[in-house]
């Protein structure tokens, strides 16, 4: 998953607040890491391809629902979390 997006998107009932959303680049082995994550429930999708600011329409994300993995963050500790790549 080299060169990947890594979205991390919140709840439904949060995907109105556009300042929720991170997004990073995974590195050449595929890794990537995200700070300052607040406490709660999230989903993290890989894109290969992606348009700037797709994962913040309400159609778009539908689309892929089920292909991004549940996380829950839990202040001051650490998740580890794979994500499965969207290839397209």
């Amino acid at each position: 998953m080299p060169r990947t997006a890594v979205v991390l998107v919140p709840a439904s009932n949060r995907r109105s607040n556009p300042a929720l959303y991170k997004i990073v680049q995974a590195d050449a082995e595929g890794r990537f890491s995200m700070t300052g994550v607040a406490p709660g429930a999230w989903k993290v999708f890989a894109w290969e391809s992606i348009r700037p600011g797709a994962f913040q329409n309400t159609d778009f994300l539908q689309k892929y629902e089920t292909r991004g993995t549940a996380v829950t963050v839990n202040a001051g500790m650490r998740v580890d979390a794979d994500a499965t790549l969207i290839r397209d």
